[in-house]
């Protein structure tokens, strides 16, 4: 019918912008968790990205990003940094795209995560020792959330994501980070 034709002509688009805009990977990011579950759902995503793959053009996946929920600031941080981890694990080059979409309290992780990117050195620095005793032992001083400690690294190394764009989109929450 018209109103199915008139969907996939813009989607087609949306598609084809997001193609020569040199968009490499879509992460849906939920909010904060309840009883209801979450804001993005896999069905959702699955739909999300066979709407907008073209045939002959690159293909860029539409994934979940999952995080704790936990509306705190620690919660939000952890989240911030897992994302880090997620996005400096994809083989990306520079000139690429990557389009975050956030519900909800995932504007303040992906706040957070925009801060450590963005942020000097000592931004950084004070960050992760804020947070040791959440990802170390705190008698021993071993790591124990290693994800922590390669986000760190990484970031202590150079620039983390050099040249790659961050789109970011956000619905319902406004950023406080």
């Amino acid at each position: 019918d018209a109103a199915s034709n008139e969907f996939r002509r813009r989607m087609n688009a949306v598609g084809t912008a997001l193609a020569e805009s040199r968009v490499a990977a879509v992460y849906l990011i939920h909010g904060r968790l309840d009883v209801e579950g979450e804001d993005f759902t896999d069905r959702f995503a699955r739909w999300f990205e066979s709407s907008l793959h073209r045939v002959g053009q690159p293909w860029a996946p539409v994934r979940l990003f999952h995080w704790s929920g936990e509306p705190h600031s620690l919660g939000r941080a952890d989240g911030a940094v897992r994302l880090l981890d997620e996005l400096a694990s994809l083989d990306l080059f520079a000139g690429q795209r990557v389009l975050l979409w956030g519900h909800d309290d995932a504007a303040n992780v992906l706040a957070l995560a925009a801060r450590l990117l963005a942020g000097d050195a000592a931004d950084a620095d004070r960050f992760f020792r804020a947070a040791t005793v959440y990802y170390r032992w705190p008698l021993l001083g071993f790591v124990d959330i290693p994800v922590w400690e390669r986000v760190r690294a990484r970031l202590h190394s150079g620039p983390l994501l050099e040249g790659v764009f961050l789109d970011v989109v956000t619905f319902g929450e406004p950023a406080r980070y």
